[in-house]
């Protein structure tokens, strides 16, 4: 009888210890694709969620993401599709050009300043509406399809963060530099204009 309770001990252990272990669940990846299935819809300005950053710039966070924030300089892979608010036209998108997400540096020098600005603090898998003005775009310029002062809209998908090159550091520091770099005031030209100050057509030469 023991033998046999000892017996049954055993096949139930190992029936028990035979179960597969659960699964581990993760957080599944942005899929590639998102942000392709991108539609123009106004800015939703009085939405309460809306940040304001500034001289008219606006962000609104579609999907909270989960991973590293951008803050300062770093290369960002992503899908965007940018429109004119005016007209609801997609003046660009990178998903048109290739199926992979498009990697660029996201530093000073490198995009328009409201672009730039408006990355940061999105966090890796989110995805945010970016109200760009006019005046923190292209401004008065004529750029491909967008026509002088313009404003712009765009809606940007976040895959990956990534540390920038030396290279991209530098180029953004000297960017920055030049940005802030006073402008040097104009002196007025004091000289009496009705002395001459060419040599060579003085009537006084030679004399």
């Amino acid at each position: 009888m023991r033998t046999v309770l000892f017996l049954m001990l055993i096949a139930f252990t190992l029936a028990a210890c035979s179960k597969p272990a659960p699964e581990i669940k993760k957080a599944a990846p942005i899929a590639v694709t998102s942000g392709r299935d991108a539609a123009y819809k106004a800015f939703p300005k009085d939405d309460p969620k809306v940040q304001q950053l500034g001289d008219g710039l606006m962000v609104l966070d579609l999907v909270e993401g989960k991973g590293q924030a951008v803050d300062g300089i770093c290369l960002a892979k992503l899908n965007y599709t940018g429109w004119l608010p005016t007209t609801g036209k997609v003046f660009d998108a990178n998903w048109k050009h290739s199926t992979e997400p498009v990697e660029f540096p996201l530093a000073k020098g490198q995009l328009i300043d409201g672009f730039l600005k408006g990355f940061k603090g999105l966090k890796e898998g989110g995805k945010r509406l970016i109200y760009i003005p006019a005046a923190q775009g292209y401004g008065a310029q004529a750029a491909g399809d967008i026509p002088p002062n313009s404003d712009l809209l765009f809606e940007v998908a976040l895959f990956q963060l990534n540390e920038a090159p030396e290279s991209v550091k530098k180029a953004a520091a000297e960017a920055e530099a030049a940005a802030n770099k006073p402008v040097e005031p104009v002196t007025p030209d004091t000289a009496d204009p009705t002395k001459p100050t060419d040599p060579a057509k003085s009537p006084d030469q030679g004399k």
